[in-house]
């Protein structure tokens, strides 16, 4: 499945790319990567679960990185091993480039082999796992 178009045609727009990653130093070395590859600063924010998370916005699209969560490994996805969670969200809700944002920082986080990983779409579809 890794590397193919995931063929998301129909819009479900609760339905987003998630990066759940683990750093291999301090998760707040994944925010200064985040920023380097962005170009962009982080504002402080809360996450779904109450935790500390941090906030991109670039734009066109909003990465959401939350540093703990509480997903439950499911669909044979193993969530558990991978403490923070960033989620990709396109504003115009345009999935093809929402997808290839994702990969693209996926790629670029996980390029260096300072993080573990996985990307995945709507919690369910296994993308790509390093």
């Amino acid at each position: 499945m890794a590397g193919k178009s995931s063929g998301h045609e129909e819009l479900d727009l609760s339905a987003h790319y998630e990066i759940f990653t683990k750093p291999s130093n301090n998760e707040l070395d994944l925010i200064e990567d985040i920023q380097r590859i962005t170009g962009k600063g982080a504002e402080d924010s809360i996450s779904r679960n109450g935790g500390t998370g941090y906030l991109f916005d670039l734009g066109n699209y909003i990465i959401d990185v939350e540093l703990t969560h509480d997903y439950d490994d499911d669909y044979r996805i193993p969530f558990s091993k991978y403490p923070i969670v960033v989620t990709i969200r396109d504003l115009d809700s345009d999935r093809r480039r929402e997808e290839s944002t994702a990969r693209k920082l996926f790629e670029a986080l996980h390029r260096e082999g300072r993080y573990n990983g996985v990307l995945v779409y709507d919690f369910r579809q296994l993308l790509a796992e390093r």
